[in-house]
């Protein structure tokens, strides 16, 4: 009796030491992940500090939009017609949803970039982990130039600019695609999702 005590409590020694063993080993992880995506907390905090609520160049086209939608006029076709020789459904869409949930602020579409980025790098994370090897040591600095290269600070008015998120979009898309392609989703199910990121990817600037 007292040996297989004596055998449990080395037992629970030998879990303890394992629990500590692993605390600094997530501990590093969390680092590595906070290094690794180091330029998507700096452009958050860039898109924080210098995003503001002013219209410039195409952000003005917007203006008949709400018009239309006051007058109580706005309609699909509308929506849908071209706009400098491009078909701006999903980006007109989000501006109204935007518009009326935050009182026509345009800070909460440059917000809606950010999210874009932002979901674009973790897809790319997704990628990386599954080409190099969920616990090659390669991951986190070739993500950390991924993610330098993504949130470049020479592409600041793309992050500053609400009209820009047309033109992130299709960056997300392609890398919501690429990630769904190697997941081990059901075929119909990849189908779907892939089909649905390519029309959105279509529709944003078509």
């Amino acid at each position: 009796m007292s040996e297989a005590i004596a055998d449990i409590e080395c037992d629970d020694v030998a879990v303890a030491e394992d629990e500590g063993a692993l605390k600094p080993s997530r501990r590093w992880r969390v680092l590595l992940f906070l290094l690794a995506f180091s330029p998507v907390i700096v452009l958050g905090i860039a898109v924080g500090t210098h995003a503001v609520d002013i219209p410039v160049w195409d952000d003005w086209e917007r203006g008949e939009m709400w018009h239309r939608y006051y007058e109580g006029t706005l309609d699909f076709e509308y929506m849908y017609s071209p706009h400098i020789e491009h078909r701006s459904l999903l980006p007109r869409l989000l501006t109204l949803v935007c518009g009326l949930l935050f009182d026509g602020d345009l800070r909460a579409e440059i917000w809606c970039i950010f999210l874009i980025v932002a979901g674009t790098t973790l897809f790319c994370f997704g990628l990386l982990r599954h080409t190099l090897g969920r616990e090659s040591h390669a991951v986190w600095p070739t993500e950390f130039l991924v993610n330098l290269l993504i949130c470049c600070p020479v592409q600041y008015p793309d992050f500053l600019w609400a009209s820009m998120v047309a033109f992130m979009m299709p960056f997300f898309c392609l890398a919501e695609i690429l990630y769904l392609s190697v997941t081990r989703l059901p075929v119909w199910a990849k189908l779907l999702l892939i089909v649905g990121a390519c029309e959105l990817g279509t529709h944003r600037f078509s």
